[in-house]
């Protein structure tokens, strides 16, 4: 309820729905005793609950959204959204830093990446990693009002996600074309954490000769990029080159991201490496 009333037009509303995200115990008997009770909860793992019971939470509540007649109550908004993923982010983390005190909680660029763990002996790993992979896609792929913070936060969060383990990078290796679309985003962190996060993936969950593939068609983007930058200025040859910085950008980050993968990079590098350079050199005489 927090997290979907946190963004609420109504600013009296809002205010108190993030008071209750914020790391106290919560009673009863009024706001004073909440705050008096704000020295009790001095770490992370007290302070946040366990990111596999709020992922699946936050999941069913998207799938009830889903099952509305009405196709604008089928989603949540962007900011409650980016709220949401937000809190996910800072519940993965505090099992990874539990003693991190409270007042010195990492912003999200900070945070340490690792695997999902599950919190009670019900709940099924599998499930837990699928549930959160379907959210931050959802996240990214949104397209309501207010959705462009929400789609940087989302493209974090899957990079946080496919760095934390293999089997998380291979969930996402069937949607190369959807981190295609995401590089071409307006928003600088959009296609910085998305082009990381598809070298990642390509590095760690694609086949050696895929893997190539893409990362050829990324060197040919920059070796396109270079061939346009002598046109005569004004020309159109030189328009498509402004036009083309994003995906130059782009390309880069996602042939860095994948040396920083730990599987098939340590064959590709070796070859992805020398293209690269001889690129660069090309490209400054």
């Amino acid at each position: 309820m927090c997290l979907l009333a946190s963004q609420d037009t109504k600013s009296e509303v809002a205010d108190v729905a993030r008071k209750g995200l914020q790391p106290y115990i919560h009673t009863d008997d009024g706001i004073d005793n909440v705050l008096s009770h704000q020295a009790a909860i001095r770490t992370a793992a007290a302070a946040y609950p366990a990111v596999s019971s709020m992922a699946l939470c936050v999941f069913q509540e998207l799938q009830e959204l889903k099952r509305r007649p009405s196709e604008k109550e089928r989603m949540f908004d962007g900011p409650v959204f980016d709220a949401m993923v937000k809190f996910l982010l800072r519940c993965k983390n505090r099992e990874v830093v539990p003693d991190a005190p409270v007042e010195s909680m990492p912003l999200l660029t900070d945070l340490v990446s690792a695997p999902i763990q599950i919190s009670e002996p019900e709940q099924d790993l599998d499930e837990v990693e699928e549930r959160y992979a379907d959210l931050i896609y959802t996240a990214a792929s949104c397209s309501t009002v207010g959705s462009a913070e929400l789609q940087a936060t989302a493209s974090f969060a899957i990079w946080d996600f496919v760095k934390s383990s293999r089997s998380a990078a291979v969930r996402f290796a069937s949607k190369l074309a959807f981190f295609k679309q995401l590089l071409q985003a307006p928003r600088l962190e959009t296609r910085e954490w998305a082009s990381k996060a598809l070298g990642l993936i390509a590095a760690e969950a694609l086949e050696l000769e895929a893997t190539r593939e893409l990362a050829h068609e990324f060197i040919e983007i920059l070796a396109h990029a270079r061939s346009a930058s002598g046109a005569q200025p004004g020309s159109m040859v030189s328009l498509a080159a402004a036009v083309s910085v994003n995906s130059v950008h782009g390309a880069i980050a996602v042939l860095g991201g994948m040396t920083e993968g730990e599987g098939v990079r340590v064959r590709v590098t070796a070859s992805l490496t020398r293209r690269v350079q001889r690129y660069w050199r090309r490209a400054s005489r």
